[in-house]
């Protein structure tokens, strides 16, 4: 697999499990429980959300790193 199809994988795994996150706990997750699921450092956590923020899927807060919200949702 390269490198920039799981990079899309997992914006994808991690766009899902936001979304899923707000169905039932009705917030968004905040940074660390992205980083505990994915096991990511924090910057590449903050990296994949940066891009779907970039992407329009989510909108950050920036200040605090938090998840805004899922637009469409």
């Amino acid at each position: 697999m390269s490198q920039s199809s799981a990079s899309e994988n997992l914006q994808k795994n991690v766009r899902k499990h936001i979304f899923e996150h707000i169905e039932e706990h009705t917030t968004a997750p905040v940074l660390e429980q992205i980083i505990r699921k994915f096991e990511l450092e924090r910057a590449s956590a903050f990296k994949v959300l940066a891009d779907l923020q970039s992407a329009r899927h989510i909108v950050l807060l920036t200040c605090m790193q938090r998840i805004l919200m899922e637009p469409g949702q």
